[in-house]
């Protein structure tokens, strides 16, 4: 039996890992679980998984919360994870699947303690690549990537890092790909979230549809695979067959295909892990369809639209400048996204406001202050509070 500690556990991916959980019960127990504000989610997900620690946001949930042996703030990761390795003598595999900046300080503290950490925060290590990528050489831990894009990159690359030229990932274009460009303005978040090929959570969706997203992945790709920004490429493929692909020097080029599940990279990171560890005996499988390439007439590449997708452009061009230009923009990202899912902004103004306030804080990126764990966190939390308490429909009326 193999002992789950899941960061995010009321997410879309903390949902699917859950399920893996459940169809392979006699293999996987879910240990520890955290949730930030659906209290009813995880009021079901203890009911039916019994796990030992829950991670909780707040105070008020407690008198909600039965049948739990241990509490404990979300805030207190490394006390989390102690606490799992003391009440159990299973072998632990941690999964972070908490979206945005909340996920760093799990990652963080995951491979702090000298364990591999099955990673969907794609903030992690956008906010702190040279730190997350810097300890994990130091504790001897890896990243095993859930992400579908980065997940297939993983699998291509895994044993010929020398023969890669570059790397491609793939993107949708998301919900308003299609969308006449005058329109765009006009559009609600009830029709961005509409996505054509992927389920996934309301954040992430928006981040889609304007491309936020596959800058992150950029950015995350290259601190996973130790190449620079400049050798990682972006096509448009419509379809999300093709997840990833990687150009050798040969001047061949290998794919990685597969169904549009996130179900798919969430098996294949446990079973990698569960390899890392030297159980035998224990697979992991799920029960989608394999892609069927007979009913696969057409697959078409495109590149990306700059007037349609200004986000991605920018934030490539921001984060080659590095130190703390990350961390603004993703606060301010998360922050617009927000706004825009409440109709308190337009779709366009996403855009606006990310660059306004990299500018507001441009006197201070050019510093280059230690970059550290606090540092960020503190940074994050400033913007956040800045852009809050800012009308920043003056910025973009």
């Amino acid at each position: 039996m193999i002992g789950i500690i899941l960061f995010g556990g009321t997410g879309s991916i903390g949902t699917q890992v859950l399920k893996i959980i459940k169809n392979h019960s006699s293999d996987l127990k879910l240990i520890a679980f955290t949730y930030h504000k659906n209290l009813n989610l995880a009021k079901q997900i203890i009911e039916e998984f019994s796990p030992e620690i829950v991670g909780y946001s707040y105070q008020e949930d407690l008198k909600e919360i039965k049948n739990v042996n241990v509490l404990i703030k979300n805030e207190e990761v490394e006390k989390i994870i102690k606490t799992a390795e003391k009440i159990t003598d299973m072998p632990l595999i941690f999964i972070n699947a908490l979206t945005g900046a909340a996920g760093l300080k799990p990652t963080y503290e995951i491979l702090k303690n000298n364990h591999n950490c099955l990673l969907a925060n794609k903030e992690s290590l956008v906010l702190a690549g040279e730190i997350i990528t810097s300890i994990t050489r130091s504790h001897n831990a890896k990243i095993i990537p859930i992400d579908s894009e980065h997940s297939g990159l993983y699998r291509l690359i895994k044993n010929n890092q020398d023969e890669i030229e570059s790397l491609i990932i793939t993107a949708s274009g998301g919900a308003l790909r299609d969308v006449n460009l005058n329109d765009l303005k006009n559009v609600k978040a009830v029709d961005a979230l509409k996505h054509p090929n992927w389920l996934m959570g309301n954040v992430i969706t928006i981040n889609c549809a304007t491309m936020v997203n596959k800058a992150y992945e950029v950015l995350e790709a290259s601190y996973l695979f130790n190449l620079p920004l400049s050798k990682i490429e972006v096509l448009m493929h419509k379809e999300s067959i093709i997840h990833a692909l990687v150009k050798y020097y040969d001047g061949s080029i290998n794919a990685n295909m597969g169904v549009t599940s996130m179900e798919v990279p969430i098996a294949y990171a446990i079973n990698e892990e569960i390899k890392n560890l030297n159980l035998k005996g224990i697979e992991i499988k799920n029960n989608l369809p394999v892609l069927d390439l007979s009913n696969l007439k057409s697959i078409h590449f495109d590149t990306l639209d700059d007037e349609r997708y200004p986000c991605f452009k920018y934030l490539i061009k921001t984060f080659e400048k590095g130190n703390y230009y990350p961390v603004v923009v993703n606060a301010a990202n998360e922050i617009a996204v927000e706004k825009y899912l409440n109709d308190e902004i337009n779709f366009l103004d996403i855009y606006e406001i990310i660059v306004r306030a990299v500018n507001a804080y441009d006197e201070y990126l050019m510093v280059k202050e230690p970059l550290t764990i606090d540092n960020i966190i503190k940074l994050d939390e400033e913007v956040r509070n800045y852009l809050t308490g800012k009308d920043v429909t003056k910025w973009i009326g």
